[in-house]
């Protein structure tokens, strides 16, 4: 008689993304626990900026970062805004691979 609403991007490899795919069997803090709630999503809403609206926000910064980490949302999407970051402001980003160390 439960409903579990997903109403944000659920990336790859989390938790979310499993309950989401519909996945009937999850880890939960090394519990095996069987999914037997109603899973439904809603994808319009998001708590952060899209692609266009960061690249924005760096563009018009009071101080142009020396370089940028992109390690928020799937690797496709951290991938896609590094790539603009450089092309269209000339910002030197990196997408970190999962498990990459970086010297800051």
């Amino acid at each position: 008689d439960n409903t579990v609403l997903i109403i944000g991007f659920q990336a790859e490899g989390t938790l979310g993304r499993k309950i989401y795919r519909g996945d009937k069997v999850v880890n939960i803090m090394g519990e095996r626990v069987h999914v037997k709630a109603k899973i439904e999503s809603i994808g319009a809403y998001s708590a952060h900026a899209d692609q266009k609206k960061l690249l924005k926000w760096v563009h018009d910064a009071a101080g142009k970062p020396s370089k940028v980490f992109c390690n928020h949302g799937d690797e496709g999407a951290a991938v896609a805004l590094a790539t603009e970051m450089k092309q269209e402001l000339g910002v030197e980003a990196h997408a970190p691979k999962y498990l990459e160390t970086v010297t800051i």
